[in-house]
């Protein structure tokens, strides 16, 4: 988090003070954009700091969950905020901003020129690298879910066995926790589509990989999910996968593995799945 500010003050700095490859003249809004930028992050930041690292009783994981609830959103509108801004804003600069990874909504406004600037080139190559991750995991097609009994706890404490569970029709497992903001989003973004993939065959599973299980319960119930939710506190699933991050999903036919999703691509790649 500190990073990303850091080089935002820095692209700032860079912008104000050196000729990027599009003249600033040409760009009017450029400032007021950044600006924009700087305070969401900034908000960010707020939030973060207001955190109770180590929650005691039920008031105090209350508090975190509001804080993570509007770390959410806030998080959101900061990364949306980069595409809004292309296009009134230096796209060399823009790139520069990121190591790697690119919010989606951004990538998706790039065009091909934007790529070939020497900026452009070597964000294109960090940004590959970042697809390369989820490449990684594509030698996980064709394999189980569970080699073997994964117990899983509900919100009401019941434990199911996830091989059980998966074992017959094809689900989208999203593994999340209370503490991710991108899973907070996707937890509040998802409904609608859910019940639309549900009318496909497709259900879903989501398993929180929170270590603290009032953490998981004070988010479940804020996040109110349709779909079926449960607790792997011991991180049976992430350890056996090799996740290193949330959010994280794939679908699962029959308790096989039988495609990896991009996070920021659900809807996009479980239509092409059905759609195959």
């Amino acid at each position: 988090m500190n990073k990303l500010l850091l080089n935002f003050t820095a692209v700032f700095l860079i912008f104000s003070c050196q000729p990027q490859t599009e003249k600033q003249e040409n760009f009017p809004n450029a400032q007021t954009y950044f600006q924009k930028i700087g305070n969401a992050q900034n908000r960010i930041e707020q939030l973060a700091n207001m955190i109770i690292e180590k929650p005691q009783n039920d008031g105090e994981f209350y508090k975190n969950d509001s804080i993570m609830a509007l770390w959410g959103i806030a998080n959101e509108k900061f990364l949306t905020s980069f595409a809004d801004a292309y296009g009134n804003v230096p796209t060399d600069s823009l790139l520069q901003m990121f190591n790697g990874y690119i919010p989606e909504p951004l990538v998706q406004k790039i065009q091909p020129s934007d790529w070939e600037t020497p900026i452009g080139k070597n964000a294109k190559k960090q940004y590959n690298e970042f697809l390369k991750y989820y490449d990684e995991f594509n030698k996980l097609i064709g394999k189980p879910l569970c080699e073997a009994e994964t117990t899983i706890k509900a919100l009401d404490g019941t434990e199911k066995d996830l091989q059980k569970l998966v074992a017959d029709g094809t689900f989208l497992i999203d593994m999340w926790a209370s503490w991710c903001a991108p899973c907070r989003t996707f937890n509040r973004n998802f409904k609608k589509q859910y019940v639309a993939f549900k009318d496909k065959g497709i259900e879903t599973i989501s398993i929180s990989i929170d270590k603290k299980e009032k953490a998981f319960e004070q988010a479940s119930k804020r996040d109110q999910l349709p779909w079926q939710n449960y607790l792997d506190a011991n991180q049976f699933l992430k350890k056996r996968l090799g996740v290193q991050g949330v959010p994280f999903q794939l679908l699962v036919k029959d308790g096989i593995i039988v495609k990896i999703v991009i996070a920021e691509k659900v809807e996009e790649e479980i239509l092409a799945y059905i759609n195959q």
